[in-house]
């Protein structure tokens, strides 16, 4: 199990008004990260509804006559998909391995790019 720190948020806004996250998982490997991240991104933007009402409005203004239900469930994900933000790195567990994933959680939260350049790996 690796320990990655987890940048997620949404483009629309840029992370403005605290719409982002900054946390420390574990996971299996790089993916299953990556999908920790995407979770968290969706969750995100599906939260603020000016970010989902605005993609509903692009999804309606796309939808033609002959499009099927999996149609427009595809073209709601790409327009998700272009408004994603999210950042991966993985921790370096030689300079963290005494340190709980909680207290590097924390300590993530509150100095995000101080804490990358202490204790991340740039994947």
């Amino acid at each position: 199990m690796k320990r990655y720190a987890i940048y997620a948020g949404e483009q629309m806004y840029g992370g403005l008004h605290g719409m982002c996250e900054h946390c420390v998982v574990e996971a299996i490997n790089f993916e299953d990260a990556r999908d920790t991240a995407i979770t968290k991104t969706y969750d995100i933007m599906e939260s603020y509804s000016d970010i989902y009402e605005s993609i509903e409005e692009r999804v309606e203004e796309l939808i033609t006559y002959d499009m099927t239900e999996e149609d427009v469930c595809s073209l709601r994900e790409e327009l998700m998909n272009e408004n994603m933000d999210y950042c991966i790195r993985e921790i370096d567990e030689s300079k963290a391995k005494d340190i709980s994933t909680n207290s590097l959680d924390n300590m993530y939260y509150n100095d995000p790019e101080g804490f990358i350049k202490e204790y991340c790996i740039e994947i």
